[in-house]
């Protein structure tokens, strides 16, 4: 990523460490004994075919919304294919937006009814964020999923899966594109950190194509590539754990807060670690340049994280050690 908004998101997320340019991260939990979640669904989105060949936002009633909707409209056909915006020509002609009183949010987005509520507060604090939503989201009415970005819910049982992610994904596209702007808050701190990592080891290209294709299947597929499905489903889970639990668990410390985060971030530093090995493999890179990403990487760690209003370790107690031979299998 080289754009000046990129450099701005990455001074929020990058602390100021720096490691010995031959540390390695040694063994430790990277080749733990792993024990995945069971009963985990995850389901391929439906195609779907665009049913509008132009725009149509005269359905809005809240006039004073049209102007950042017309910006949010140029801005994602002026910076993403056209065939990541199937999703957004579909709903935006039959979205609908009103004014609520909300309890502890500033918007949220409605999939199976295709409608947004935002609070009377603040709406740019929400509108930008939630439109992410509407423009990554597909509802399969007949099997009862609702598909957004890379969350998935099953209406039958209200089985969820991937909101940390989606959450994470939705405001770091908020803020790459809207944030200095407008200078919107940022919620959703350690999800937007983890998959602001994450987009690093797939590419903002793919990630984009990804979210905006509500295709949270293919991304485990293209995981797979590095790494077993259990360990990427158990890593949706703990981003899951807490993203749901963050407004509830922020004045206790609790000990599977701080499980979630050890594994989170382990799994990231692993994950990369094999993309890593594969490029040594190919010859895309020497041992110097494995040496140098690596600790690269390692510096978009900082030592703690704070979810609410407690701090938690960002890893595990391990050591760096020189030349750890067990991270090259």
């Amino acid at each position: 990523m080289n754009s000046t908004k990129d450099r701005d998101l990455a001074l929020l997320f990058t602390p100021n460490i720096v490691l010995s340019s031959s540390s390695i991260l040694e063994d430790y939990q990277l080749n733990k004994k792993f024990n995945p979640p069971k009963d985990v669904t995850i389901s391929l989105p439906p195609e779907i075919k665009q049913k509008y060949n132009q725009i149509n936002i005269q359905n809005i009633t809240i006039k004073e919304i049209e102007i950042y909707l017309l910006e949010f409209i140029h801005l994602l056909e002026s910076n993403f294919s056209k065939d990541y915006l199937t999703c957004l020509y579909n709903n935006i002609n039959e979205l609908s937006i009103n004014k609520r009183h909300l309890f502890n949010y500033t918007g949220y987005y409605d999939v199976g009814n295709n409608e947004i509520f935002l609070s009377h507060k603040n709406i740019i604090d929400a509108i930008f964020h939630e439109l992410f939503h509407m423009s990554s989201s597909i509802y399969d009415k007949e099997k009862g999923i609702q598909y957004s970005g890379f969350e998935q819910f099953y209406e039958d049982d209200g089985y969820d899966i991937g909101e940390g992610l989606d959450e994470g994904y939705t405001e770091l596209l908020t803020h790459r594109y809207f944030g200095q702007k407008y200078d919107i808050g940022l919620s959703y701190q350690f999800e937007v950190a983890t998959v602001y990592k994450l987009e690093n080891i797939i590419g903002q290209e793919k990630m984009s194509e990804l979210y905006f294709h509500a295709n949270l299947s293919g991304l485990i597929a293209y995981l797979e590539q590095y790494i077993a499905r259990d360990e990427i489903i158990n890593f949706i889970v703990n981003l899951d754990f807490i993203c749901s639990k963050e407004s509830q668990l922020h004045l206790i410390k609790n000990k599977k807060m701080q499980i979630a985060i050890n594994e989170i971030n382990v799994f990231l530093i692993k994950i990369f670690v094999k993309k890593l090995n594969k490029k040594l493999e190919d010859g895309l890179i020497n041992k110097e340049k494995f040496d140098i990403e690596y600790r690269t990487f390692l510096t978009m760690f900082d030592s703690r994280v704070k979810i609410g209003n407690q701090f938690y370790k960002s890893l595990p107690e391990f050591n760096l050690k020189d030349n750890n031979d067990n991270l090259k299998r």
